[in-house]
């Protein structure tokens, strides 16, 4: 096949291929390995440690800035361009609850084009019940397009837990093993 294309033809083309795949993977390394930042006030390079949010501890691995959500409603961790937010507010329910209260009162109504699957019930940090699901669209205010994200809530003593990991789209797959690590790390204080 490639015998029908003339000789001149066939090297500019492979040349421009895999120069469009070498801008491509190394714009992925670059966001990988620079931090870029999440908004909200000032946040500052973690190398690694712990952050107390509310009722628990966030085992934050190298990388990752920890900073506040805009208007101080949680704390946020960021890498590249994605963000996890963390909130915690007094909740009386079970985790799923928590999950499409969250889904139906917070991300549906700002954003347009919105799906979110049913929670799946897991377990975050050493055994605490929660409920996890995915979810995309195009928000409000959000000049990246569409986003997608990772939605995990819990309830321990009273208080609801949730933490909302999004991007835009294509960003969070390759951050999810660092998103579950977070995740399954979380402490009791």
């Amino acid at each position: 096949m490639l015998a029908r294309f003339e000789p001149t033809g066939v090297r500019p083309t492979i040349l421009v291929g895999g120069i469009i795949l070498a801008l491509f993977f190394g714009a992925q390394l670059l966001n990988s390995v620079l931090p870029a930042a999440a908004g909200g006030p000032g946040p500052q390079p973690q190398p690694g440690g712990a952050v107390d949010i509310g009722p628990i501890r966030v085992h934050v691995p190298n990388g990752w800035q920890v900073g506040q959500m805009p208007g101080g409603a949680g704390t946020r961790l960021a890498r590249g361009g994605v963000v996890i937010d963390f909130q915690t507010n007094p909740f009386q329910g079970d985790a799923p609850t928590l999950y499409n209260a969250f889904v139906n009162q917070v991300l549906a109504p700002g954003a347009t084009g919105f799906q979110a699957t049913q929670p799946s019930l897991i377990q975050v940090g050493s055994g605490i019940a929660g409920a996890r699901g995915a979810y995309t669209g195009v928000f409000a205010g959000n000049n990246d397009g569409q986003l997608e994200g990772q939605l995990t809530t819990f309830v321990v003593d009273g208080t609801g837990v949730v933490i909302d990991a999004w991007g835009p789209i294509g960003t969070l797959r390759p951050l999810l093993g660092d998103v579950d690590l977070i995740i399954s790390t979380i402490e009791m204080r």
